[in-house]
């Protein structure tokens, strides 16, 4: 079978036409798609603001099942990008043979992590993944915001994450830097992010609010305000160029810009135990004492029990919700924003995405 070039099957992260309200994003083009695979629900850390509240116990996706199981059922159903979570996924002992499980299948992989596990040997043995990159959380550029944010405890450790994530941009090997926007941070630190990133090669550098999900339901006060986050944008735009992403996720709409339409269907996410979805954040918002729903109405099955994956039950629940999931109650323009956002805030999906309504948000 002949090999494929990446630019066949992989976009830009963000298209600049319009607000981004999803906090779930492809880069995949149809019909090829993306999967994220919750290898481990275990962390080395345990960060106050974490949506999905993980800690140092929890279950894994065992090595054998991805290879005799996951796989398949990915490659039937087109995906050609894997990203693999957690929790920290470098707690799960066989971190590097999942890799390259993915990368003999001609699969685009992502590790998603806070990167404070990296050695110089275990980057030399990812370095010799091809397809492999980083996605790096830096949530400020000191130990005074993203050390404390993040539960360091001491000043050097900051430092050895700058070193480690250097190193990983000197082997080519950085895809992105992931910034929770905090309390702690101060204006110039998002600009010297974005500085840091393109120094070390990396693709994008992507702001996300902190969310009102798992432990992050308890940690709101931390959030920087939201009122501020246009000058974060305003402040990272130029480094925006032909090679180099700035993504602005749930940023404010001023603009007053109708909501564009929601990714579902064009993602899979996979939890330790198998359970899949379309949207992870429509489970976890069901998490939140307040929501309408419950998790269970957004799992679309299990990958080892169904031998063939399929969203039709969710995205017929999802129809039977909406007054139209195609447009909102308020102008046919407007495809009325992200529904794990709403849910998150105890509203149900034929409800407005308020915060960010070009109608309905007095404050934009």
């Amino acid at each position: 079978m002949k090999k494929t070039t990446g630019k066949a099957f992989f976009k830009r992260v963000y298209n600049y036409h319009g607000v981004s309200p999803c906090y779930f994003r492809t880069t995949a083009i149809p019909p090829f798609k993306k999967a994220i695979i919750q290898i481990t629900e275990r962390c080395n850390l345990s960060c106050a603001h974490c949506f999905v509240s993980a800690k140092s116990i929890g279950d894994e996706m065992s090595f054998l099942n991805i290879k005799n199981v996951v796989l398949e059922r990915l490659l039937n159903i087109n995906v050609k990008k894997i990203t693999v979570t957690g929790g920290e996924p470098l707690c799960h002992p066989d971190i590097l043979e999942i890799c390259r499980l993915f990368a003999d299948k001609d699969m685009e992989i992502t590790v998603c992590t806070n990167g404070t596990l990296l050695d110089n040997m275990l980057l030399k043995d990812f370095s010799k993944i091809q397809k492999l990159k980083f996605n790096i959380s830096l949530d400020g550029f000191s130990f005074q915001s993203h050390g404390k944010f993040r539960g360091m405890k001491e000043e050097s450790d900051f430092y050895d994450l700058l070193s480690k994530i250097e190193a990983i941009g000197e082997s080519g090997k950085l895809n992105g830097l992931l910034c929770t926007p905090n309390i702690f941070c101060e204006d110039k630190e998002f600009v010297r992010i974005c500085e840091f990133a393109k120094q070390n090669k990396a693709r994008y550098v992507l702001f996300n609010p902190l969310s009102n999900m798992g432990r992050g339901q308890k940690s709101l006060n931390l959030t920087y305000k939201f009122s501020k986050f246009e000058n974060i944008k305003n402040a990272t735009q130029k480094f925006v160029d032909d090679k180099f992403e700035v993504i602005y996720i749930r940023f404010p709409n001023f603009q007053k810009q109708n909501l564009p339409k929601c990714h579902l269907g064009d993602m899979i996410y996979i939890f330790t135990n198998g359970d899949y979805t379309l949207c992870p954040y429509l489970v976890f918002a069901c998490n939140n004492t307040d929501s309408p729903y419950k998790p269970k109405q957004f799992i679309s099955g299990n990958i080892f029990e169904d031998e063939q994956i399929s969203f039709d039950e969710t995205l017929t629940f999802i129809l039977k919700e909406s007054i139209n999931v195609n447009a909102c109650q308020h102008t046919e323009e407007c495809f009325g924003g992200c529904h794990a956002a709403k849910i998150m805030n105890g509203k149900k999906i034929s409800d407005c995405d308020v915060e960010l309504c070009p109608i309905l948000n007095d404050s934009f």
